[in-house]
This record gives C-alpha cells, sequence and structure tokens, in this order.
C-alpha cells in the first residue's frame, strides 16, 4: 500500500473471496457477476478487478463533489474507515470489509471535513519487558496521528496510529494521544499503567556444600543467571537443614527494584555430618593391673558440635 500516493489497492469479490495472491489489499468491492454493455449493446455477466475498481472510482468521486476540498488522502481514509465489516475478510485487507458507497457518504459533511475525535480507550496497562500495542482510533477520516508522555521504550506511528514498543520504567505516565485532517486536530488525554516486570531466571545457582549444625548462610550461591541484573540469597537463610540432599528455596532480587519485581527458585543443598571438636579431654579414674579400660571411669571433659 502506497501511503504517500493515497492509493487504494482493490480486490474483486469472489465466491473464496481472497487467494492471497498479490498480497494484503486495502479493502474489497464487489466485482462479481457485474452487469455491463458490450459494443454491440448487449449485456453481459463478468467478474474481475476492472468491474469493482470504476466502483472505487466512482465513490471517490461522488464524495469529491460532496467536498471538493477533500485530499486525496482523506477520501482514501473515509473509504477505508467506513467499509462494512467481513469475518471472512479479516486478515485479508487492511479495512476487513467490503466499500459501502452509502457509509462513506454520510461520512462527508458538503464543503467541510470534521475534526478527528478520538474514540479509542483512553486508559491501558502494561508490563516492564512485555510488548505493548495500543492503536489511536477517530472519528473524521484522520490522515496523521501523534503522541507524547510516553513510557520510554515506546513509540507512535503517524501514519497508522499505532503506539507499541516494549516499556522499560514501571509507573503511571499521562500522554497526550492526537489525531489530524485538514480540519484540525483532535485529542485526547491516554493513562498508560506500567506494572512492574518479573524477571526470568535462565540458569539456576549452585549451592555448596555444609556441614550438619550450620544454617544456609554458611553456603555459597554462584554460577547463576538471569534477564536483568540482580542477586540470588537464600529465602530462609537462618534454617538449618538436616543431613543429607534438600531442595531450599532462594530468591532473586533484580538490582532495579523500581521495575522489577522479585523473584524465587529451588536449589540442592548437600548436608554432610558435622565433625565435634573437644574443648577439654576427660579425666579417666585410675585401675589396677590386670583391669581393662572398661574398668576406668571418664570423667569432667566438653566437647562442641560447630
Amino acid at each position: 500500500m502506497d501511503k504517500k500516493s493515497g492509493r487504494l489497492r482493490i480486490w474483486f469479490t469472489s465466491d473464496s473471496f481472497w487467494n492471497g495472491y498479490f498480497g494484503l489489499m486495502d479493502a474489497e468491492v464487489t466485482g462479481l457477476r457485474a452487469n455491463v454493455s458490450t459494443a454491440s449493446g448487449v449485456f453481459k455477466s463478468v467478474s474481475g478487478t476492472s468491474f469493482s475498481a470504476p466502483i472505487v472510482a466512482g465513490v471517490a468521486a461522488m464524495l469529491m463533489s460532496r467536498n471538493p476540498e477533500l485530499t486525496h488522502l482523506e477520501v482514501k481514509n473515509i473509504i477505508l474507515q467506513t467499509a462494512r465489516k467481513v469475518s471472512a475478510l479479516d486478515g485479508k485487507v487492511i479495512s476487513g470489509g467490503i466499500i459501502d458507497a452509502a457509509a462513506a457518504l454520510q461520512a462527508v459533511k458538503s464543503g467541510s471535513v470534521d475534526v478527528p475525535g478520538i474514540t479509542s480507550s483512553t486508559s491501558i496497562g502494561g508490563t516492564v519487558g512485555s510488548a505493548f500495542s495500543y492503536t489511536i482510533t477517530s472519528s473524521g477520516a484522520p490522515t496523521s496521528y501523534n503522541a507524547s508522555g510516553l513510557p520510554s521504550g515506546v513509540s507512535v506511528n503517524t501514519s497508522t496510529g499505532v503506539i507499541s514498543g516494549t516499556p522499560t520504567s514501571a509507573g503511571t505516565f499521562t500522554a497526550s494521544i492526537s489525531a489530524s485532517n485538514s480540519a484540525g486536530t483532535g485529542s485526547a488525554t491516554l493513562t498508560i499503567t506500567v506494572a512492574k516486570g518479573t524477571p526470568s531466571i535462565t540458569a539456576a545457582p549452585t549451592a555448596s556444600a555444609i556441614f550438619y549444625g550450620q544454617s544456609l548462610s554458611s553456603s555459597s550461591l554462584s554460577g547463576s543467571s538471569a534477564s536483568v541484573a540482580g542477586n540470588f540469597s537464600f529465602t530462609s537463610p537462618s534454617t538449618t537443614p538436616s543431613t543429607g540432599i534438600s531442595s531450599q528455596s532462594v530468591t532473586f532480587t533484580p538490582t532495579s527494584t523500581a521495575n522489577f519485581n522479585t523473584t524465587t527458585t529451588t536449589v540442592s543443598v548437600t548436608v554432610a555430618k558435622g565433625t565435634p571438636s573437644i574443648s577439654t579431654a576427660p579425666t579417666a579414674s585410675s585401675i589396677t593391673y590386670g583391669q581393662t579400660l572398661a574398668n576406668s571411669t571418664l570423667s569432667g571433659g566438653s566437647a562442641r558440635v560447630s
């Protein structure tokens, strides 16, 4: 579609609607079994784009006759925006419908073009790190669009009115959106609420082994990665696990806590048996020759399990 020249690419209606051979068209026009007069004066039923194109030209001429001040882009937009929607044409023609001459004429006031009026929603939500899309819609056949005060990472297509991108900052943004044609500009305030994103953990950390009696804070976490910068730590670092291998929760805290939430995963922690340390050796009672050590009594002494 040539947006600068304002040309309309039209396909005629057939029993199968659209085969996609020529790519995506702007709209569809009934050009199936049209009755035309031949050179011999006999009417004949024919089909094809050659018979739908004159219909479009006729509609355009009627719009211009009602309002000669219309630009070629305004004529084009009026024809597309007033097309009668047909579900079978979704994704096959840009307008999603068949040209409606009566609706197009009703959209044009004799001798003047209506100032656009924003008709799209004035509030929308998004999430940091996720694709965002919003389309400015308007009455009055606008020829261009604009927007300011958008979240970082988001921009507007001034030809289509589509606001899209991937927000990089959380918060509530008050944007000004507008639609314009030769008659003037219509504007509105759009409130965009961008929620914090949730990072994805691409590689969980590895926990070093600890001994029985040590808390999780004694274990080191290494070899991790996530979709944004941040750090991993045990969710409950004071926990003292039993011997063996256990699954423990770790929390990822992003560096940019203003724009991202924390998230959790689990790691395996190996807890080995501990070796006590002897603080004070015990005192053994004396025995006589011939007695075994079992006859000696141990007293006192102390040990500590770390």
